[in-house]
């Protein structure tokens, strides 16, 4: 197992839609240097809770990955 520390943060309600982002998903954001992630292979341990990654969004300018942005559920 690997540990990294990130920044957990609520979505806001406009990007919440229920479906795709529900009011109790939550948005990790994670550096990526050094970091190579899928939706399948981090079980994300917050406050004691365990999540699952359901969705990365990579920020990558000029195609270099800087910061993985990750849509965590229950």
């Amino acid at each position: 197992s690997k540990v990294v520390k990130g920044l957990v943060d609520k979505y806001s309600l406009k990007e919440v839609d229920g479906s795709i982002i529900q009011t109790s998903d939550l948005k990790l954001l994670l550096s990526a240097t050094g970091l190579t992630i899928s939706t399948n292979d981090y079980v994300i341990l917050n406050d004691g809770a365990k999540w699952v990654i359901k969705n990365i969004n990579t920020v990558s300018p000029s195609g270099i990955n800087i910061i993985y942005e990750c849509q965590i559920r229950k």
